[in-house]
């Protein structure tokens, strides 16, 4: 960041912490002016206003060295509406705290390629807008105004809330497809501040939604995922369910094509091992459906064990040893894949369902350890690929 002399002012409330000091930029002068109270003297006790910019970047160019025919690519951005929130560091002075927390911009546009087209030259600048969450408080709507994203809270802050693409830069461009985040939290921890100042909170944060909208003439369809359950404990997805979704004749969304994802865990508090899959189970059904879903409807099923231990024991070191799958007629498990691992937990050998041999790994030096210098991998027909080789150890 640069100082700004001569700049004075500062934000007058929370209602102006995303707006004001802001400035809208192109890509010529991309500054955005924050105030800091600084002196030099650090036992003045209440220095000057100070104004410093916070540049970005405004393009980056590509060039091809290695092939003659390549050509430079360009990327350019354009940023709108800079956010700074209230200071909260609880070991700054309350009136020496300012509008000077980066929140980000409110849309970034970015442009790629050449935007030169002729007889022979297809337009090749592609163009994209990105909207964020800033955690400015209040409800963040698509750029249509009519969908609702979620609350604006600071955890949610640097988050895309959406993303559209067009068929070109020119003015008037075609909107083809566009993405939604509908993100939710947790709060996961909490420490009180002495200072008037609100508790410091600590968040988990996912994507609960996500919607791919693409342009179909003069409507619209969209690949929608949402996760439905959450292992509260450890953040983990227990069920992910897509669906296609279009309007109907009444303006209702109608939904078709689902698939679930139902997955299980297979954790060990104590040995710090968590989110390591027990079993996941995949159907051509919504998430309401998946428990009677039937063999023409299980898209996948696969259970996992680890360090030899039967299917369902909780892991003590987290190597994967065994997998099943579903058999073809949708009952039953066979055993598809079986890992072995050297002492020190490299993988060693991969075997498949018919017990044959895929691959074999070895390493120099072996079992004793030491720093790798040589890996070689051996298929189940006994071809070696290229050795890997690594400097010996004195080099490092």
């Amino acid at each position: 960041m640069h100082r700004a002399d001569g700049a004075s002012g500062q934000a007058a409330g929370d209602a102006e912490a995303l707006s004001r000091p802001s400035a809208r930029l192109d890509r010529a002068a991309a500054r955005a002016p924050l105030p800091v109270r600084w002196s030099p003297d650090g036992d003045q006790k209440k220095p000057a206003l100070a104004w410093f910019n916070k540049y970005v970047v405004s393009s980056v160019h590509r060039h091809d060295k290695v092939s003659s025919n390549g050509k430079d690519i360009t990327t350019s951005y354009g940023y709108d509406n800079a956010g700074w929130g209230k200071d909260d560091d609880e070991f700054s002075k309350p009136d020496l705290r300012t509008y000077n927390v980066w929140r980000g911009y409110e849309k970034v546009t970015t442009l790629k390629g050449d935007a030169t087209s002729g007889p022979d030259v297809p337009q090749t600048q592609s163009k994209s807008v990105t909207r964020y969450f800033r955690g400015g408080g209040g409800t963040l709507k698509d750029s249509t105004g009519t969908i609702e994203l979620g609350q604006d809270r600071p955890e949610f802050t640097g988050l895309a809330a959406e993303t559209l693409t067009y068929d070109s830069s020119a003015d008037g461009a075609k909107l083809v497809k566009r993405t939604l985040t509908f993100p939710d939290s947790q709060q996961t921890a909490s420490r009180t501040r002495d200072g008037g100042l609100d508790p410091l909170l600590a968040f988990r944060v996912w994507t609960r939604r996500s919607d791919a909208v693409q342009t179909v003439g003069s409507s619209w369809r969209s690949v929608r995922t949402e996760t439905l359950s959450m292992d509260s404990d450890h953040g983990l997805p227990l069920a992910v369910e897509t669906s296609i979704v279009q309007p109907d004749s009444s303006g209702t969304e109608k939904h078709s094509n689902y698939t679930c994802a139902k997955t299980d865990y297979a954790s060990n508090d104590d040995a710090n091992i968590i989110g390591l899959p027990k079993q996941v189970r995949t159907t051509a059904t919504s998430c309401v459906g998946a428990a009677t879903a039937s063999a023409d409807q299980l898209i996948s099923a696969v259970r996992d064990s680890y360090d030899n231990k039967a299917w369902g024991e909780a892991p003590t070191v987290g190597l994967l040893t065994t997998e099943q799958t579903n058999a073809a007629n949708g009952t039953g498990w066979i055993r598809s894949t079986l890992n072995t691992y050297d002492p020190l937990g490299r993988i060693r050998t991969v075997t498949n369902a018919k017990d044959q041999l895929v691959s074999r790994t070895e390493y120099t030096p072996g079992d004793s350890g030491g720093p790798v210098t040589s890996m070689k991998v051996i298929d189940g027909l006994g071809t070696r690929s290229p050795q890997i080789s690594t400097p010996d150890a004195a080099w490092y």
